[in-house]
């Protein structure tokens, strides 16, 4: 079986499909985003590891435990955020060497195509082929799905 056929054959395979839509849809969603980046002058990794990320790499570097004041004298803890996403952002910033937002983005775009493929499955046990793909597009292209590929659960 040459090398061509294989592919052709998983391509086949519906949840390579689902996924293969999902990441079609969302790669998009990116160009975009890069787009208004550059409109904005701003940097596209600055807005991809923005907000929570922060807090996330700080607890996948150094553990918990860090306190900050906001301008408002609240004070902010980073217990607010629960363990498995920096633990998966620190595994696979040893494994790949790259910095602790980086493997957050990593890990956050591999978990929205599991994600993705569950959304499929479960619409595909329901209601067929059909529907798994229609739920799968119906959540890649959702207005807050845009955080879906930011380096944060």
């Amino acid at each position: 079986m040459s090398r061509l056929q294989e592919l052709r054959e998983v391509r086949e395979i519906p949840w390579v499909r689902a996924a293969g839509l999902y990441v079609a849809v969302r790669g998009i969603v990116l160009g975009v985003l890069v787009l208004a980046a550059r409109v904005a002058d701003r940097g596209v990794l600055h807005v991809l590891t923005g907000w929570d990320a922060g807090w996330y790499a700080g607890i996948a570097d150094r553990g918990y435990g860090t306190v900050v004041q906001h301008p408002d004298g609240r004070l902010l803890s980073d217990y607010a955020f629960f363990p498995l996403f920096p633990v998966t952002e620190r595994v696979l910033r040893v494994a790949v060497g790259s910095d602790f937002a980086v493997a957050g983005l990593v890990v956050a775009v591999l978990s929205s195509v599991v994600a993705a493929v569950g959304i499929y499955r479960v619409g595909e046990l329901l209601k067929g082929e059909r529907a798994g793909l229609l739920l799968v597009l119906l959540w890649a292209v959702l207005p807050i799905g845009a955080v879906q590929w930011l380096s944060y659960s």
